[in-house]
This record gives C-alpha cells, sequence and structure tokens, in this order.
C-alpha cells in the first residue's frame, strides 16, 4: 500500500497525465498545473503491472493490521500487484518500466 497524490476533476473522476508518444520520462517528479476544475486529492492504493509498466490502482482497503489488510474493492482476482521494499514502492511512479522476477517467490518458471 502507498499514498498518491493525483489530479481529480470536478466530478472527483481521477484525470490521467499521459505523456505524448515516445516522449522520455522526466527524471525529476514535477507538478502539473491544474486546469479549470480541477484539485488535488490524496488516494491510498497499490502499484499493479499493466503492459509491463508501474500503474497505480487506488483501492478501498477494509480491516487492516501491521503487515495485512483487507481490500474492499480495486483489485480483482488475477491482477499482479507490484510488491517490494517500502523503498521501492514509494519510489514508484505511474508507467515505469517493471521487470517480473518470480524467482523471489518460489515461482520460477510458473
Amino acid at each position: 500500500m502507498t499514498v498518491r497524490e493525483l489530479i481529480v476533476d470536478k466530478d472527483g473522476q481521477i484525470v490521467k497525465e499521459e505523456l505524448p508518444a515516445g516522449a522520455p520520462r522526466p527524471a525529476v517528479m514535477t507538478t502539473p498545473e491544474l486546469k479549470a476544475g480541477q484539485s488535488r486529492k490524496e488516494f491510498e492504493g497499490v502499484f499493479m503491472i499493466k503492459d509491463g509498466k508501474a500503474a497505480f490502482e487506488p483501492v478501498k482497503v477494509g480491516i487492516a493490521g501491521d503487515k495485512y489488510f483487507e481490500v474492499l474493492s480495486g483489485l480483482e482476482d488475477g491482477d499482479d500487484v507490484i510488491t517490494g521494499p517500502f523503498a521501492s514502492v514509494r519510489s514508484l511512479r505511474e508507467g515505469d518500466p517493471v521487470k517480473v522476477d518470480n524467482t523471489i517467490l518460489g515461482l520460477a518458471g510458473k
């Protein structure tokens, strides 16, 4: 789990910032300017793997403990959620390339 500040429109829907095709990702994360009717809001969520890239997905959490938490919505069975040390997940950004390493989980070849 992590928290990200996202831009939402006047209806509270998340506005995804798309980079033009082939444009390099900026080395430093910048805060985009808000357009009319937009605001910033913090969301609790996870990063998933979509098309080989990190994608932030807000989730609704129920019962939570130190290590485990109940996800009420935002994920489906079979979704590939990125896990790792806190520092790794904290530094992830939307669209970062992701390499799957199943050897860590003992799933090599599966």
